[in-house]
This record gives C-alpha cells, sequence and structure tokens, in this order.
C-alpha cells in the first residue's frame, strides 16, 4: 500500500540513493582511508628528515662556530708568544710597558728557574711545556692600579699566565697631608702587593735544542 502511495520509481530511486550511500561508504572506508593513511605515513617520512636535516644543519653550524672560536684562540695564543722560547728580558720590558700603563708606582721582579712540564700529547706535537715561578713586589697609589695591571699580565702577557697568589695590603692610611701632596702631583704609595706566578709556554722542541 506504501509503495503504491509512494510509487515504484521512487522507491527504486530512493533504493539506488541509499545503494551509491553504501558504495561511497565502502569505497571510503576501503580504499580512501587506507590511502589518507598511507599519505599521512609519508608526510610524517618527510617531515622527520627534513627535521633530521635541519638538526644536522644545526650541527654543522656549531661544529664551525667552534672551529672557529679554536682557530681564533689558537691565533691568539700564536700572537700572545705562547709558542716562542722564553725571554726574560722581554718579559722584564712587558712588565715594564704594563707597569707603566696602570701607573704603577715601582715593580720589583724575581724571577725564579722554568722547568719543564713533562706532557705527553705535548711531546707528541712536537712541543715542550715550560713553567717559570715569578715572585712580584708592587707599590702603587691605588689598589684599582694594582687590578688594572695584574689584568694587563693576565690578558696580553707573553703567553700564558698562572697567579698562584696575590696579596694586596694598603700601607699607609690618607690624611690631610698626603691628599695635598697626592694633588700637588707628587704620588705617594699607599697600596703593596706581592704576587706569586707562573709563566707558561710550549715552544718548539727545535727551538730550545
Amino acid at each position: 500500500m506504501i509503495f503504491k502511495n509512494i510509487g515504484l520509481s521512487r522507491v527504486f530511486f530512493i533504493a539506488c540513493l541509499f545503494l551509491l550511500n553504501v558504495l561511497f561508504f565502502l569505497s571510503l572506508y576501503f580504499y580512501m582511508l587506507p590511502q589518507q593513511k598511507e599519505s599521512e605515513q609519508a608526510l610524517r617520512v618527510v617531515k622527520e628528515s627534513v627535521q633530521s636535516k635541519y638538526a644536522e644543519v644545526l650541527q654543522l653550524r656549531d661544529d664551525f662556530s667552534l672551529l672557529e672560536g679554536r682557530l681564533k684562540e689558537f691565533s691568539a695564543l700564536e700572537l700572545s708568544g705562547f709558542f716562542e722560547v722564553q725571554n726574560r728580558l722581554r718579559a722584564k720590558e712587558k712588565i715594564g710597558e704594563f707597569s707603566k700603563k696602570a701607573e704603577i708606582l715601582k715593580v720589583h721582579i724575581e724571577p725564579k728557574s722554568g722547568e719543564i712540564i713533562e706532557s705527553l700529547p705535548v711531546a707528541e706535537a712536537g712541543h715542550v711545556l715550560i713553567k717559570s715561578p715569578y715572585f712580584l713586589k708592587i707599590e702603587a697609589q691605588d689598589d684599582l692600579d694594582v687590578f688594572y695591571f695584574l689584568k694587563m699580565m693576565q690578558t696580553r702577557f707573553l703567553g700564558l699566565v698562572q697567579f698562584e697568589k696575590i696579596n694586596i695590603r694598603r700601607s699607609k692610611n690618607l690624611n690631610a697631608p698626603l691628599l695635598r701632596q697626592i694633588g700637588n702631583g707628587q704620588p705617594e704609595v699607599l697600596v703593596k702587593a706581592e704576587v706569586e706566578m707562573n709563566w707558561i709556554t710550549m715552544p718548539s722542541k727545535k727551538d730550545i735544542e
């Protein structure tokens, strides 16, 4: 009765639509969804590959920056005289130059005999490691002058400087007469310092033979 009211053609049309929906669902489930999963998997592989390449590029950049920094450090050591034979006359001249720039009033230098430090990597590279102890007695008007002098010794001396002990003390207290004297351009020793340090260089074996 219902089919007669609707009409057989309409029933057939609805049945065809239903069948098409079923076929579309089946194709979506059995064909399109696997294709989508494969596409997602391929996209994930591509993303992982891109991320891996990006990580490699970052690592190469970091390695290059590290190498560049080490080359700069090597060049700085080479320019400082780290790979040269120790020369006490040049060392004395450098200390005098730094003390003048720092306005140190007096520096007494007591060098001691150097010694060769045994090091297998250094020996394999054809060099020797030399350490020479130095004792400095410093007289200055201001402790800032002493610190400036020590900073130059640490950063601009021949080779490397390793401070073992630094003792700074005030030798006099400021008073009115001293202030007038300093104001008139007559410096006065107000600070004394004692410094124990090691002068370290790494010359070639050929240069010391």
